[in-house]
């Protein structure tokens, strides 16, 4: 369905003349990235407004896309699939997260782990990416300094006695990257040649 609508899109782009048709394929590529991902982000915002748990989950995404970005890990191999087990994690994460502000000390424990295997790993170079060394390097930079700052935050939401479920939200999202960092290691989803 999103291919379709993308297609269509681009063809209708190329007859007004307003992109050149040997443009069509990255024209493709990016705007069905771009629509998937709105479709699985604006699902996961619908739900948790049904849920009523919009701030904490926008504070999850956040924290989240901005780590992934940098460090990679699990790529579903299908949108439909990854959009499942995007929505799925998500629900899960909704009912883990309330037994996990129960006890702080759990949620910082956690997100130190994840931290550190985020430091160790740094980015996972999957194979829909290949970078470069120098590009693998400099995410890999990047990442820790996002890093850094996502661990400032949640230390300074702990300082300020901010509710413990709102910090199990942003610290959920590290770990949930470090998870999808040792994923890919497991199912070897990377490119090793650089």
């Amino acid at each position: 369905m999103v291919e379709k609508l993308v297609n269509n899109l681009v063809g209708r782009m190329v007859r007004e003349k307003l992109i050149d048709d040997k443009m069509r394929e990255e024209y493709i590529y990016v705007l069905q990235i771009y629509l998937e991902k709105i479709v699985t982000i604006g699902s996961i915002l619908l739900i948790s407004i049904f849920l009523g748990c919009l701030f904490q989950t926008i504070l999850f995404l956040l924290f989240f896309t901005g780590l992934r970005q940098r460090t990679g890990g699990y790529h579903a191999n299908t949108f439909l699939l990854c959009y499942l087990e995007s929505v799925g994690t998500y629900i899960i994460i909704f009912f883990i997260n309330p037994i996990l502000a129960e006890n702080g000390l759990v949620v910082y424990v956690g997100v130190i782990i994840a931290s550190a295997i985020i430091c160790l790993i740094g980015t996972v170079n999957h194979p829909c990416m290949h970078m470069s060394k120098e590009e693998l390097l400099e995410s890999k930079k990047i990442a820790k300094q996002v890093l850094a700052i996502e661990l400032f935050v949640i230390c300074l939401a702990g300082l300020l006695n901010v509710e413990m479920i709102i910090i199990s939200y942003m610290a959920t999202a590290v770990m949930l990257c470090a998870v999808l960092l040792i994923i890919s290691k497991i199912l070897r989803q990377e490119v090793r040649d650089v």
